[in-house]
Order: structure tokens, then C-alpha cells, then sequence
């Protein structure tokens, strides 16, 4: 199944304008308390994210043919609540509307999971958050080194190793993976 990029990179669109017009590349600190709209997309994309990351953790603890499976989806419940609540503090903080669900996309994706059964569920789940984590990281990366805001882009380093150990996980329990091992 092809997977459905559902962020868009402005960081990176943001650096590539300031070069064109002979401006620095290095982001600029946003002055205290302000959030750039890459901030806000990532703050937000995290958000709907993590829900994503919740709804689709009780659905493998409930649909997943293995053990592995299921305990992984257990683990992504528990990391993304956590993680939900930390984003929605800082959102709340800075006046950024808070998701109240997963992306139209994201829906989709787990309706069309939730549809599965036994061993395909788990492939398609495992072969899903394989693919999901692997752009979470890199919009995370693009984040750290192109976010404007002190607090958002320490949230970013914050997910970055759970994020991470989420992919080696998804790997481990045989996820396709697009790009090379970390």
C-alpha cells in the first residue's frame, strides 16, 4: 500500500527562499513566545499524529495476531499519550489549535488496518508504522534544525529518541522500510 505523506515540509521550502534571496539558511530564533507556521505545523502535525499513534495502538492490541504486535501497539499507546499531553501544553501555551483527531488521511489508514485480521493485520500494521515513524523522524529532524522556536523545537528533541526506538521496533518485527537502518 502506498503510504499518504500528510505533512508538508515549510521548513525546508522556508531555507530554500532564504538562499534564493541570499539570506542565511541558519534559522532565526523567533522572538520569545512566537511560533513560525513551520513551528505551528510541526506542533500540530504531532498532535494529530499521536492520536493517530493511539487509535492505531488499541487496534493492534485488539486485532494483532501476535503477542509482539500486540505489545508494541500497547507501547505506542502509552509513549503517545504521554507525548499528546506534553504537545497540548504547548500548544495551549501558545495559542495553537489543538487536533482533536487524527488527519483525514490517518483515518484512512486505520480504518483500512482495522479492516484486516490475523497475520495480514500485523503486516500491514508493522509495514504502516514502519513507514509512518520514518517521516516522523524526518519531519522531527527538520524541525530541530529549522524551527524557529525555542520550546518547539526542544519538544522535537524530546520525541525524537522515542520516535526512533518506535522504528527499531516496527523493524524489528519484520516493517518494510524505506530508508536505511538507524
Amino acid at each position: 500500500m502506498p503510504r499518504i505523506h500528510r505533512f508538508l515540509l515549510p521548513a525546508s521550502c522556508a531555507a530554500a527562499v532564504a538562499v534564493a534571496l541570499g539570506t542565511s539558511s541558519a534559522p532565526a530564533q523567533a522572538p520569545h513566545g512566537q511560533l513560525s507556521a513551520a513551528d505551528k505545523l510541526w506542533l500540530q502535525n504531532s498532535m494529530s499524529g499521536d492520536r493517530f499513534e493511539i487509535q492505531g495502538g488499541q487496534i493492534a492490541q485488539t486485532r494483532g495476531a501476535t503477542q509482539a504486535v500486540k505489545d508494541y501497539g500497547s507501547r505506542l499507546v502509552a509513549d503517545h499519550t504521554k507525548s499528546l499531553k506534553e504537545a497540548m501544553a504547548l500548544a495551549k501555551a501558545h495559542n495553537v489549535k489543538i487536533p482533536k483527531a487524527p488527519t483525514p488521511s490517518e483515518q484512512w489508514e486505520l480504518r483500512v488496518v482495522a479492516g484486516q485480521s490475523g497475520a495480514a493485520f500485523d503486516t500491514l500494521y508493522v509495514d504502516l508504522e514502519t513507514a509512518d515513524h520514518e517521516q516522523d523522524i524526518s519531519e522531527t529532524h527538520d524541525e530541530i534544525s529549522d524551527g524557529t522556536n525555542v520550546g518547539v523545537r526542544a519538544a522535537a528533541k524530546k520525541d525524537l529518541p522515542t520516535l526512533v526506538t518506535h522504528l527499531k521496533i516496527a523493524r524489528s518485527l519484520g516493517g518494510k522500510t524505506t530508508t536505511p537502518p538507524l
